[in-house]
């Protein structure tokens, strides 16, 4: 009942605003306001349809379903780096385990990366180190790499 309060609210709103900028544009472009504020309006309308086809959840290609009261950008960030840092892995040449990426209040700013890796040799190590640093921007000072065992 509450997602029904929440599109009706949103609704409600739109179409407050529409009006508004509706009494503000010039008679000139008042048919293409009009245009874009309907379309707004329509596609607000509907979008809770786009939900139920979908069983009412949005999926990302590779992760499980969630539903948008569930979904939290601060984890999405954190899930998307991990995934880089496992491609820069197989670049690489390293056979990452686990990937933990932590942040600062939940928000977009890192506190450390901790990567599991198996055992190989030194160089590659560095040179993984080293794309980390590079193709994601995280200093290297928070990002830890440690040896699993076998």
């Amino acid at each position: 009942m509450e997602a029904v309060r929440e599109w009706a609210r949103g609704v409600f709103v739109l179409a407050v605003f529409a009006s508004t900028v509706m009494l503000l544009v010039p008679k000139s472009v008042i048919r293409q306001a009009r245009f874009v504020s309907e379309l707004l309006l329509l596609l607000c309308v509907i979008a809770p349809l786009a939900g139920v086809l979908k069983g009412g959840t949005f999926g990302l290609p590779g992760r499980a379903a969630q539903t948008f009261a569930d979904f939290s950008l601060g984890d999405f960030y954190s899930a998307e780096t991990a995934r880089r840092i496992g491609e820069l892995a197989i670049t690489c040449g390293v056979e990452v385990k686990s990937v933990s990426v932590r942040t600062k209040d939940g928000g977009f700013s890192l506190d450390t990366v901790s990567v599991s890796v198996s055992p190989c040799p030194d160089d590659r190590l560095d040179e993984f180190h080293k794309a980390i640093q590079v193709y994601t921007g995280i200093p290297a000072e928070k990002v830890e790499i440690s040896i699993a065992g076998p």
